[in-house]
């Protein structure tokens, strides 16, 4: 019933899913470009339309309140304090190592701002867990999610982003200024 919801919600406001999420027991999910609040909102719904569960960084501040802690952990969600250098890296190869099933979602900006570069912890964490990065992303012109092909890295750091940003460079975000140049 909820599903059919979703979906409902999603063809209303004219949204769509173009692929899917890998039939993988173990991934990380980078979603970008991240220029705005909606994009949590998207996600969250097209997790829902496709029926799994990922587990995500939310900025400490927003554990504050009780009610808001509770419902974001049932969603999959984990604290980080952005001010300190908390090893996330390590804590999350972990996560995946303790886990049968472990799915990771990052927006790789890091931030719904504008940045120059995108932060590298992602692609540390699929190196370093063993596991592939599936490319998602949120075309706020056209109202398409875009799930790529499961992409093995090849521990090449600027090789490989140069492969995500190329996909990633055709997409707008809701705020397109924001996005990857």
């Amino acid at each position: 019933m909820k599903k059919a919801f979703w979906k409902f919600l999603f063809k209303v406001s004219g949204w769509k899913i173009v692929g899917k999420n890998p039939d993988l027991k173990k991934y990380v999910i980078i979603v970008a470009p991240h220029t705005s609040y909606w994009d949590f909102i998207v996600g969250y719904i097209t997790r829902n339309i496709l029926g799994f569960r990922t587990d995500f960084l939310v900025k400490d501040e927003m554990f504050k309140y009780p009610l808001i802690s509770s419902f974001l952990r049932s969603r999959g969600a984990h604290p980080v304090d952005r001010t300190k250098n908390s090893s996330i890296v390590e804590r999350v190869v972990s996560l995946f190592g303790e886990k049968e099933e472990f799915i990771f979602t990052v927006t790789p900006e890091g931030t719904r701002s504008y940045v120059e570069k995108w932060k590298s912890g992602f692609y540390r964490i699929a190196v370093n867990a063993g596991v592939p990065i599936v490319l998602v992303g949120f075309d706020f012109k056209k109202k398409t999610v875009i799930f790529q092909q499961p992409y093995w890295p090849k521990n090449d750091w600027e090789a490989d982003l140069e492969v995500f940003l190329a996909f990633y460079r055709k997409l707008k975000g809701r705020h397109p200024e924001k996005g990857p140049k």
